[in-house]
């Protein structure tokens, strides 16, 4: 208000001395803002992403100390980063020096936009799955509600799917991998019908998750008696959770793909801030000033949906009529 221009060395002083406690407080205070504001409904819908932060430091490490066979620590010239890998584009290296930060975002099913709520930011070489429950930990002590939990294929390990699943409610669910499906006799692998038999004329129901069994429980789908085999069928059958077609919502269940259709607005926020809020090229050194850049990014954000800014519809040009040769006989 006292309009003053602050330099860049107050600024980064500044940015710097943020702890990740004042940065997620930062975040819970906006946060109930957002949900107070009405333009979120109680979803429970998540996703979980993350996305690759380069910094302008040379590649090459400054020192490497071998601790096994073919294992080493690189020491770069900022300690806090490190060499990880991503997805290979046709303008980038697969190999990175720097951060990944990872995002919790909520999303509404109807618009398809995603809030982000909850970065952390780790070193490059960190995998995906080990910032899961971390994340996970700070939503609960927050007060966010999760039900499903959309995420990429490195989040696709079958234990911690079974642990939230069981332990906290949530649904972790990931595309199907192709490697990891199983057989299982009376089930269609394109479909992922369940049958009792191959001679079952009809589909069984999806009966909810069993945590005593640790699988999906299967009914028998004759709701007039009319099969043939009524006298000799169990009418239940248990299928083992995996990470192919029987995740914690079994691809057999109506509506199944529609949350994996929602994981790609979850890379939204990381375009916004990367290419809106001068994300890219990364010019922050230490991981402190990389974690509360992202959290300014994201308050931003969440206040411009606020103020009704990403709600606004698109002008369309006027259309001009479309002038014609004239044909001369």
């Amino acid at each position: 208000y006292k309009r003053q221009t602050i330099d860049h060395s107050s600024l980064s002083n500044f940015r710097r001395s943020l702890t990740l406690e004042m940065c997620v407080n930062l975040m819970t205070y906006v946060t109930v803002l957002f949900l107070r504001s009405g333009r979120l409904e109680k979803s429970g819908v998540f996703a979980l992403d993350s996305t690759d932060v380069s910094v302008q430091i040379e590649s090459y490490p400054l020192s490497r100390i071998e601790v096994s066979e073919n294992e080493f620590i690189n020491f770069y010239g900022e300690l806090d980063c490190d060499c990880g890998a991503r997805r290979k584009k046709r303008d980038k290296s697969e190999r990175f020096v720097g951060y990944r930060v990872h995002t919790l975002c909520a999303i509404d099913p109807d618009t398809k936009h995603a809030f982000p709520f909850i970065s952390l930011a780790v070193a490059a070489n960190h995998h995906d799955s080990q910032v899961l429950s971390p994340i996970i930990d700070i939503a609960q002590a927050i007060g966010l509600e999760i039900k499903v939990l959309l995420g990429d294929d490195a989040y696709a390990d079958i234990d911690k799917k079974k642990d939230l699943l069981e332990n906290s409610d949530i649904m972790l669910v990931t595309p199907e991998k192709e490697k990891n499906k199983k057989t299982v006799d009376g089930t269609d692998p394109s479909t992922g019908e369940v049958r009792l038999s191959t001679e079952c004329p009809l589909p069984m129901k999806w009966d909810g998750y069993d945590q005593e069994l640790h699988g999906h429980v299967f009914v028998c789908g004759d709701e007039n008696n009319e099969c043939i085999f009524q006298h000799r069928c169990e009418k239940e059958k248990y299928i083992p959770l995996d990470s192919g077609a029987f995740g914690p919502i079994p691809k057999c269940v109506e509506l199944g793909q529609a949350p994996l259709d929602l994981r790609k607005v979850a890379e939204r926020p990381f375009n916004l801030m990367k290419h809106m809020d001068g994300m890219e090229p990364c010019r922050m050194r230490r991981k402190s000033s990389v974690t509360a850049q992202v959290t300014f990014s994201h308050i931003a954000g969440i206040m411009k949906v606020m103020a009704g800014q990403r709600s606004q519809k698109t002008k369309q040009a006027e259309k001009r009529p479309i002038q014609k040769e004239l044909q001369y006989a």
